[in-house]
């Protein structure tokens, strides 16, 4: 929470980005109250296809109305980043437990090891 919170007043867009379906990711969003920090959220049931694919990794870029490469994933699934990255996609690793990254794979953007971490990485290169 205390890094969701640092990422939204430093004016980051976030937004749950997922393969679930609408009325799934609508009721995890009000029930841990995520809506609070996020602007809302992207399925890929309207694409029909799944993460990996890199259709919808281009997909959320279009619902944000940004260009592919001004968009960062974060996950700590790395079969998220990497999807991400051969999308073109910016992607942070959030390596919680310290593990080790698929040494075939594009590297993420950036490894953190919690999103406090991410937010003071961002201001750092904002400043």
């Amino acid at each position: 929470e205390p890094g969701l919170r640092r990422l939204k007043e430093e004016g980051y867009t976030m937004v749950v980005f997922s393969n679930g379906s609408p009325s799934m990711l609508d009721a995890i969003m009000h029930a841990t109250h995520l809506n609070v920090y996020l602007s809302g959220f992207v399925s890929v049931d309207e694409v029909k296809v799944y993460k990996p694919s890199p259709k919808v990794y281009r997909h959320v870029a279009e619902r944000l109305g940004r260009p592919v490469e001004e968009v960062r994933l974060v996950s700590s699934n790395p079969f998220d980043v990497i999807g991400a990255e051969y999308a073109g996609l910016q992607a942070a690793w959030v390596n919680r437990s310290g593990g080790l990254f698929d040494t075939l794979a594009p590297r993420p953007t950036m490894v953190v090891s919690t999103l406090v971490e991410l937010a003071s990485v961002l201001e750092s290169r904002h400043a």
